[in-house]
């Protein structure tokens, strides 16, 4: 009886090893981007609320590697986490605030978060940015068959 435990207990350890959950592959990648922004521009901003001292900040967020739109992500001041938006799903945010130097913080589930640098936003001025959020990407290439191709920019 005790040798019939150990028997099927043997068969079961060869049965589990041998699926798919625990094997790992020589042909694992692993792709990873740091992530980067720039402001496209600075310009006059109309306050259609009336506020004299409000600035606007707007722009698009993009996956490094991949070139597509980031959706559903959030952007919040680092200072002030009162200031925030959402990344919409063509990845556009925008977000009001009253003039001054803001750091953001720019996040989505399945990107590396950026954090800005010190950005200035003069009264009644509208600045666009340019967000590229890092990727750490494991990919299996035997079992794509395919090579993983990137995205032009969609402006």
């Amino acid at each position: 009886m005790k040798g019939i435990k150990y028997f099927l207990f043997f068969l079961i350890f060869i049965a589990v090893s041998s699926c798919n959950l625990f094997r790992t592959s020589a042909a694992s990648s692993r792709i990873e981007t740091e992530g980067s922004y720039s402001i496209v521009s600075q310009s006059e901003f109309s306050n259609e609320l009336g506020k004299k001292s409000t600035s606007k900040i707007e722009g698009y967020v993009f996956d490094d590697y991949s070139k597509n739109h980031v959706s559903y992500g959030f952007v919040l001041s680092i200072e002030n986490a009162q200031y925030h938006t959402t990344i919409d799903s063509a990845g556009y945010f925008s977000l009001l605030l009253p003039h001054g130097t803001y750091q953001l913080k720019i996040t989505s589930v399945g990107n590396k978060d950026l954090v800005t640098g010190p950005i200035k936003l003069n009264e009644n001025t509208q600045t666009q940015l340019k967000v590229f959020l890092g990727s750490d990407i494991m990919y299996e290439s035997e079992k794509r068959g395919s090579k993983i191709q990137e995205a032009p920019i969609e402006e």
